[in-house]
């Protein structure tokens, strides 16, 4: 009997299978079965009341053709390699397929479109994560927006790369459509890598030789007809493998691929010699990967791969990425050897490879994100500072730097910091709207804000839906400036909880983790028992970009060691150490500049004049705040002080409450534990 064989009427099921039913028992319990037996009730009217129940669920079966409607046609369309509209279908079978290294999984899915049924088809890698999330499943119904098609010992494979689920399985309940599986549903799954595209051989529908290549193309650069080791022959024909099938465990690769982005030569000298490096991001229909060429393999390369053109590559090391380098979406990346090969190509089929990839982050949630870490990121600018000259601290050179701000439509705004050559030539308009490809996730004091390196890319109005929707939603605000922004501590309405949960200040403390170097996000509500009013002000460096004390020279100028620089005056600006508390514990929180002038409700230089002009008003200013509550949004981190694990508490938001909008967040709290499942 076929796995995918379902039985498409629904016959009553009898008495016990029914009263014995997770359904039924995840409703009314054992308790309450026992209980109609312990009241001398019989069997039968037992029966009576859960019979009830079984016709609201036929009901609820028969509602549940308001499911979206699979794409009829849609997988001969992907077996044909037509990717005009999105394909929606069902999932019916998902098995996780063994790996030699138990750190990669793939799954090999059986699909249906509610005609016609494929069971070789693969999830790419990279959304695994929708399966260990729970949300990809049997049944479930997913829109397929990007897939490839290879063909492995005779039989096709779609790889699905981009899809969303439209409703998980355990929500659909039932197969949708008459599809046949009687073909591809009996055939034995795989049991090796060796059948499994991705790991296995991957090519293409029709095999890309170089003969079919040269018809098109004039000479490569320099007369030559490859760049590598030995060279090809022009007889010699290649399979071409999605970029996303690429893996440590394969030998034997060609890709097909466009540049879309090169760095320059870096050179490094350390003790155990001098070298140099640039990379290269590689780009094809299926994904993206990073290439790296060091030294004598720099020195090949270079000149050959530039930008926006399209090459074939063959040999080099595989292995797995360092995230802190790169925005690609890709688990492995690409190191040139002495055996690479590098080819131009100009074969018609190049004008489906993109020019620019993104991987889109949402402003909003950039501040869960890991710190240190490159993404990309789309928005309207805002605002545009001027060019300014920093002196960097380890090497003591000036440095050109620009600051502008971005929004996207989460509403949310964040600064982002450019560097020498880009902070000078940057010339775009305000409200223009910009991707930015491999930028840096910086926190300074509790304030996020990204930063440009040499290898980011800024593109200006960018032709991609994404960028049609934020310029949609911009164009709606009616040039409102009322944005939180991530890079000034506070912002927003008074009182919003956003999508934040409210944890207790005991749990906080439990659950934070020693492992995360940058921290973990909590949001708490406190009283605040009493505000430490000594020494809440030091004289800082006057510059808007740094914070740091600055040292009284005795001679009228004050002495800032960051900027390496002497000024004639200071600024002041506030640090307040607050100890805060709730029903389940106490903690004492360090709280930076904005977030205390909001807390206050006061700006530090009118603060300053206060202290010395008034100071019974200047108690009374911190007396007010006592004894009230806040929502209070805190980075918590666990740091070693004289051998001792302390955590320390460091508020980055703090919001007056609003107690109709609390309220609701109190009553919707208790609705989702009340929709819980018994644990039983």
């Amino acid at each position: 009997m076929s796995n995918f064989t379902y039985t498409q009427q629904r016959s009553k099921p009898s008495l016990w299978s029914i009263i014995l039913s997770p359904q039924f028992v995840g409703r009314v319990g054992q308790l309450a079965i026992l209980h109609f037996f312990l009241s001398g009730y019989s069997l039968q009217v037992l029966w009576n009341s859960v019979n009830v129940n079984f016709c609201s669920l036929q009901t609820a079966a028969s509602m549940a053709d308001s499911e979206p409607a699979l794409t009829v046609g849609g997988i001969k369309a992907m077996l044909d390699d037509r990717k005009d509209h999105p394909v929606v279908i069902q999932i019916i079978q998902l098995k996780k397929i063994p790996d030699q290294n138990p750190d990669v999984c793939r799954y090999r899915l059986q699909i249906s479109d509610g005609q016609q049924s494929c069971g070789t088809c693969m999830l790419a890698t990279q959304r695994n994560e929708l399966v260990d999330a729970g949300l990809l499943d049997p049944l479930a119904i997913v829109r397929v927006s990007r897939f490839v098609t290879n063909t492995v010992s005779g039989k096709q494979f779609i790889v699905l790369v981009d899809l969303d689920v439209l409703k998980p399985g355990y929500a659909v309940g039932r197969l949708i459509g008459e599809a046949n599986f009687s073909k591809e549903g009996n055939k034995p799954q795989p049991t090796s890598l060796s059948d499994v595209p991705g790991r296995g051989e991957f090519q293409t529908q029709g095999q890309l030789t170089s003969d079919a290549l040269t018809k098109s193309r004039g000479p490569a650069a320099g007369g030559q007809a490859s760049i590598g080791s030995g060279g090809w022959r022009a007889s010699q024909s290649r399979t071409i493998f999605p970029i996303v099938s690429l893996s440590p465990y394969q030998n034997r690769w060609c890709i097909r691929a466009r540049v879309t982005q090169k760095s320059a030569i870096k050179t490094w000298s350390n003790k155990r010699g001098d070298g140099k490096l640039f990379s290269v991001d590689l780009a094809d229909e299926s994904g993206e990967i990073r290439a790296t060429a060091f030294n004598a393999e720099c020195e090949r390369f270079y000149p050959v791969l530039q930008t926006k053109q399209v090459y074939l590559i063959q040999g080099g090391t595989i292995k797995v990425a360092n995230r802190q380098f790169t925005s690609i979406d890709n688990d492995y990346e690409l190191t040139f050897s002495p055996e690479t090969q590098v080819e131009p190509c100009f074969d018609e089929s190049i004008c489906n490879l993109p020019e620019v990839s993104f991987h889109l982050t949402k402003i909003k949630d950039i501040e869960n994100a890991t710190r240190d870490r490159l993404i990309d990121v789309l928005g309207v600018v805002i605002m545009i500072g001027p060019v300014e000259n920093k002196i960097a601290r380890s090497t003591l050179k000036e440095l050109k730097k620009r600051d502008i701000r971005l929004v996207d439509d989460s509403g949310v705004a964040i600064s982002l910091t450019l560097w020498g050559n880009e902070a000078e030539d940057f010339n775009c308009e305000m409200n223009s709207l910009i991707a930015v490809k491999g930028c840096r996730i910086s926190e300074f004091g509790g304030s996020l804000s990204l930063n440009a390196g040499s290898n980011t890319q800024i593109h200006v109005n960018p032709d991609i839906p994404e960028a049609h929707a934020v310029r949609g939603w911009f164009d709606l605000q009616s040039g409102t400036d009322e944005f939180q922004n991530l890079s000034a501590y506070a912002g927003g309405k008074a009182g919003s909880l956003g999508d934040g949960k409210i944890m207790p200040l005991g749990l906080v403390e439990a659950e934070c983790s020693a492992s995360s170097e940058q921290g973990d996000y909590f949001t708490i509500k406190g009283t605040i028992m009493n505000v430490n009013r000594e020494n809440c002000m030091y004289p800082a460096c006057p510059s808007p970009e740094c914070s740091k004390k600055v040292i009284d020279q005795n001679t009228g100028l004050y002495r800032c060691e960051k900027c390496n620089k002497e000024y004639p005056n200071f600024t002041w600006r506030l640090l307040l150490n607050v100890r805060i508390c709730d029903f389940s514990s106490v903690a004492q929180v360090t709280i930076f500049q904005e977030a205390a002038e909001k807390l206050l409700n006061i700006k530090v230089s009118e603060l300053s004049d206060m202290r010395e002009q008034d100071m019974q008003a200047y108690d009374d200013l911190f007396d007010r705040v006592a004894f009230k509550n806040f929502l209070f949004r805190l980075r918590v981190k666990q740091e070693m002080y004289n051998d001792e694990v302390r955590i320390r508490f460091i508020c980055v938001r703090v919001e007056e409450i609003s107690m109709p909008e609390y309220l609701n967040y109190l009553e919707k709290s208790v609705q989702e534990l009340l929709a819980m499942p018994l644990p039983y």
